[in-house]
């Protein structure tokens, strides 16, 4: 058998050929030998090269998305495989069990008690959780009957995922066999939908126990991951579709919600928070962010306060009913190391790795903006964030306590298990405005506990620190890329060219692109550290030496540097907004100058620049937008096409490095 995977039957007669060789030569180290050893030698290392350069370029390709498959194929090629072993006995009441069936059992139960035990510490309110909602909404919504066509489109858009729910029915043979099933599949679907009943058997989880951290042997080291049934996924896409654009339509979801909605990503979500922290610096005030955390909201989730939320909404009849037989009843099991439990019920929470469990949170948090009218409140998913400006800081920490007090009672009434111990605050300040921190020391609490303040924090994925200079946050990608620019060097002998950049942009462009419209406005001299190490892996992509030139080379690759992924993000969002494709957050962030004066001057179609105080106002996206955008090319900017616009101005960036 060979023992490299692109070693085909072919080459491993060629090695055995070479071996052969091999031994002539020491039996008779004469000339002749030598040579004609040699000569086989260096053909087969060529043709093993290339062989093995063939194999993986095309699984390369093949997981080109998927940067967890794409780590496993480098650490294949440098053979540092992590397996991870499973551990054989888990502690449990303090004696070690290796006893398969009963470590699945209590699994199980830890899982499912999870959210019933944090709703059990909350403490019974007497208010009624729909006194916060506001609006009228009379006309309902509708389970529209459900079509072949639209079955087979929905089941084509699936991952062909080999992994199965207890049906042992993945997606990849449900795609292959839905046009067959389609019409079947569609009749049982309406039927559903009007009789308002969820078939039993599709509210059954299979759960497997994925190892976090800590003690191997802790079963409460472990998190659980849900795998539904294939079938299951197709009622609920069909009814999150008429769901959100129900929603959409009614103008239901407030606009502060931004997660699990489309065209609103973490980046919208943090270049809002960050814009009213640039304009509170600006107008010289100091301004508090509370980061606020919760203890497993997903699977807290009351769902008689959930039914009532949609009834209000005007879900009502047969579809609430749906919706009440899909959330009633549902049964979880676990399986670990070719053992499974019994099944057990699961008595709150939205159900985990469903497609309609997100969109449900969403409804369910929704009126929490309708709490206070002083605080902005940024949501996404279970993520809440407030945010606060006031000259006087005093003052400031005074309104935060009340307000926050009101945050924490709808946070009681509605069953959602606050954690104070993650919940965290920011002072953002310019580094110039200068403050008494004993003004803050043990001021800010909730329920009477203090809240800690930090400098920085993971807010979305990007770091937030509190004089707004991105600092921790490029520290942060510089750690996550430099290691990939050691890899390449490594691998740039062993793989071709196109593969050394598809792990440029696997495992180094994504985290250079994520939020570069937020935090890449910052000074050249922390963004050079960024493109030092870009430098390095076009080298190593290019196989140069260290002290050529690279920006031919970037421009052969067609990489743009760091500040020129910058512009082009700012410009695509200026794109977006003069097309009105951006949400209603974003609608009066630019004027244009013919809504300023009357004088049909030749800069009439520009953009307006807004005055500003601060440096931090300066280079934020209200003022650096229409600067970017005002320098473009008229045939840039005339583009219409959102996907021809931004090849265009790419390629127009790449072809000014020289």
């Amino acid at each position: 058998m060979p023992r490299k995977p692109w070693i085909t039957a072919g080459l491993v007669k060629s090695c055995n050929r070479k071996e052969k060789l091999y031994k002539c030569f020491i039996k008779d180290p004469n000339e002749v030998n030598k040579n004609r050893y040699k000569s086989y030698r260096n053909k087969l290392n060529t043709l093993l090269q290339k062989a093995e350069k063939a194999y993986y370029r095309e699984k390369f390709d093949t997981f080109k998305t998927n940067i967890k498959h794409t780590w496993k194929l480098i650490r294949n090629i440098l053979n540092r495989n992590r397996n991870e072993v499973l551990s054989d006995s888990f502690k449990i009441n303090n004696s070690d069990v290796y006893d398969k069936s009963i470590i699945v059992e209590k699994f199980n139960e830890y899982f499912t008690n999870i959210g019933p035990s944090l709703a059990n510490n909350i403490p019974d309110m007497a208010d009624n959780p729909l006194s916060y909602m506001k609006g009228n909404y009379k006309e309902s919504f509708m389970l529209f009957p459900t079509t072949d066509s639209e079955v087979i489109n929905i089941v084509k858009e699936f991952k062909p995922k080999t992994s199965s729910g207890y049906d042992n029915i993945p997606t990849d043979i449900l795609k292959l066999s839905i046009n067959y099933i389609a019409p079947h599949l569609s009749t049982i679907i309406n039927n559903s939908f009007i009789t308002g009943c969820v078939p039993e058997a599709l509210k059954i989880a299979k759960v497997y126990p994925v190892y976090k951290s800590g003690d191997k042997s802790n079963i409460c080291n472990y998190r659980p991951i849900s795998v539904l049934p294939s079938f299951s996924k197709i009622y609920e896409k069909l009814v999150y579709n008429r769901l959100i654009n129900y929603l959409e339509k009614h103008s239901i979801l407030n606009s502060c919600q931004f997660g699990f909605r489309s065209s609103r990503s973490t980046a919208m979500a943090v270049l809002e928070m960050t814009d009213k922290i640039s304009e509170a610096i600006d107008k010289n005030q100091f301004s508090i962010g509370v980061f606020i955390d919760l203890s497993k909201a997903f699977d807290t989730l009351d769902h008689n306060i959930l039914l009532n939320k949609l009834h209000y909404y005007g879900v009502r009849g047969n579809a609430l009913s749906w919706f009440k037989s899909y959330l009633n009843n549902r049964k979880q099991y676990v399986h670990y190391n070719n053992y499974s439990s019994t099944y057990l019920p699961i008595r709150c929470g939205v159900p985990q790795g469903s497609i309609l469990g997100p969109l449900l949170f969403l409804i369910y948090i929704n009126d929490i903006v309708y709490v206070s009218d002083l605080i902005s409140l940024i949501l996404y998913a279970d993520d809440t964030n407030i945010f606060l400006a006031n000259r006087n800081l005093s003052q400031l920490i005074n309104i935060i306590n009340g307000e926050l007090k009101l945050i924490s009672h709808w946070f009681q009434i509605n069953r959602l298990s606050l954690n104070v111990n993650k919940t965290n605050f920011i002072i953002f300040t310019s580094p110039q405005k200068k403050y008494d921190h004993n003004i803050v020391t043990d001021q800010i609490s909730i329920n009477g506990t203090l809240i800690k303040q930090v400098q920085s924090t993971k807010f979305l994925g990007v770091y937030l620190d509190q004089h707004l200079n991105w600092t921790t946050h490029i520290d942060s990608i510089i750690g996550k890329i430099s290691k990939t620019c050691g890899i390449l060097n490594k691998l740039k002998y062993r793989l071709p060219m196109t593969i050394l950049l598809t792990i440029y942009q696997s495992l180094i462009l994504p985290y250079l692109q994520y939020c570069a419209i937020v935090w890449a406005n910052c000074s050249s001299t922390k963004l050079n550290s960024i493109l030092i190490l870009q430098k390095r892996a076009v080298r190593a992509i290019c196989r140069i030496q260290r002290l050529v030139h690279s920006a031919p080379y970037f421009k052969n690759l067609q990489i743009l540097t760091i500040s020129d992924i910058y512009t082009l993000q700012v410009s695509q969002f200026m794109f977006k907004f003069l097309s009105n494709s951006l949400p209603e957050n974003f609608s009066n962030y630019f004027i244009i100058n013919s809504s300023v004066h009357s004088y049909n001057t030749r800069k009439s179609k520009d953009f307006h620049f807004l005055s500003a105080r601060t440096l931090k106002r300066t280079i934020s996206l209200r003022h650096n937008g229409p600067r970017i955008w005002n320098s473009l090319s008229i045939d840039i900017r005339s583009e219409k096409s959102y996907k021809l616009f931004s090849h265009k101005l790419k390629m127009s960036l790449v072809a000014s490095y020289i």
